[in-house]
């Protein structure tokens, strides 16, 4: 077992705790849906990374790793979602934003790697590990480099946003345990 396995389970373990929290939560709010969703995205993605590390067959990574996408697929804009439910000021652009951008481009690109998932991202065996190696020029890449960037941008603007129309110290001690949890998250 090498330390990414080992880190892969760590986090399996963290966000299945979180996913179980949000799941036990007394209210039934878009916060709590938007929590719960996020921590079981992850949980799915560390899972099953997790269980591609065991394997010797190429045909079980690439099926562990298609199950893992739909964690990776859909992290992102379940952050941005939970951030902008958090900030409680719902704006209509950026509704539209989350809606009719983020997510398509989120199912199209995680369809897009269910199908043939093979000329996305190509795995080797060495030493005993599991490595890949990603078709950089090719339109998928970019296209989800360019979901990963907007999502993380929409995230940055919400909390800065956010920071500035904040009237108390709980508030803004809020904002910085957000943005400490995802700077030191996986």
């Amino acid at each position: 077992m090498n330390v990414y396995t080992a880190l892969s389970f760590a986090s399996f373990l963290l966000f299945l705790q979180v996913s179980i929290f949000a799941w036990r939560l007394p209210v039934a709010n878009k916060e709590r849906v938007a929590f719960l969703s996020a921590g079981i995205s992850f949980t799915l993605f560390a899972f099953f990374t997790f269980l591609l590390n065991f394997t010797q067959n190429l045909y079980w990574v690439y099926f562990f790793d298609r199950l893992a996408s739909l964690g990776w697929a859909t992290f992102p804009i379940l952050v941005a979602w939970l951030v902008y439910l958090m900030r409680r000021k719902k704006s209509w652009p950026i509704t539209v934003f989350l809606k009719y951008f983020l997510a398509p481009i989120a199912i199209a690109c995680l369809v897009r790697y269910w199908i043939d998932s093979i000329t996305v991202k190509s795995y080797f065996l060495y030493n005993g590990i599991w490595f890949f190696e990603v078709y950089r020029p090719f339109p998928w890449y970019l296209l989800f480099v360019l979901y990963l960037m907007t999502s993380v941008g929409l995230i940055m603007y919400l909390l800065i946003s956010w920071w500035k129309e904040a009237k108390s110290n709980r508030t803004r001690r809020q904002i910085i345990s957000i943005v400490v949890g995802i700077v030191t998250g996986k």
